[in-house]
């Protein structure tokens, strides 16, 4: 039964890759979309990750996700927040403000290309799946669909300054069973490029 069922979530995923699309039911109905901005701030973040590696594929959610899950959402994202002004004493409240404020709520994930030349996305129901180590859900299969993946990523909403020269993104990265971390990094725009001034380690799984 095990096995036929990783065969029926093979043969899924790899209908969705060959159309380069998502499968899949939705998890919740994202009420938001990325704007430029904010994908030019996670593909600086994403592409100082992975510049220097061979990774031939960076899978990324398809929707933002806080990086705890908790009901008082609210109250976590201020107390992890105060956290990150105190490791990264640079960050403003505006960006810091910015970012809570968007991330109360999850937000779709459309443009995989502008996340980086090397993203494809997954469907949210499915990472869930495979992070919980539900029956059917393996990291084989997310393997074999995904040759040269080290797992996959999951992004928030990117918080801005008011003056548009200070950005504030989260990053988690699972690369397998029992494994993950989370940051939250820091960007300043500088010569028309956003670059990454400060890093702070939100979670370890």
């Amino acid at each position: 039964m095990h096995i036929q069922y990783s065969s029926c979530l093979f043969a899924l995923l790899l209908a969705a890759c060959s159309r380069n699309e998502t499968v899949g039911p939705e998890l919740s109905q994202p009420v938001e979309t990325m704007t430029s901005t904010e994908y030019a701030v996670l593909f600086a973040v994403i592409d100082s990750l992975y510049a220097p590696t061979t990774v031939t594929q960076i899978v990324v959610q398809d929707s933002t996700t806080p990086e705890i899950y908790e009901y008082n959402l609210d109250s976590v994202l201020t107390t992890t927040l105060g956290y990150v002004r105190q490791t990264i004493p640079s960050l403003g409240v505006e960006a810091a403000g910015d970012f809570k404020t968007k991330n109360l709520v999850s937000s779709i994930v459309r443009d995989s290309a502008s996340l980086h030349p090397k993203s494809r996305l997954l469907n949210t129901t499915i990472a869930w799946h495979i992070l919980r180590g539900d029956s059917g859900w393996s990291w084989n299969a997310f393997s074999l669909m995904y040759p040269g993946a080290h797992g996959f990523l999951t992004v928030g909403r990117v918080g801005i300054g008011k003056n548009g020269s200070q950005a504030l993104a989260y990053v988690g990265s699972h690369p397998g069973s029992r494994s993950g971390a989370g940051f939250y990094f820091v960007l300043s725009f500088e010569n028309g490029k956003w670059k990454v001034v400060g890093r702070a380690l939100a979670s370890v799984s």
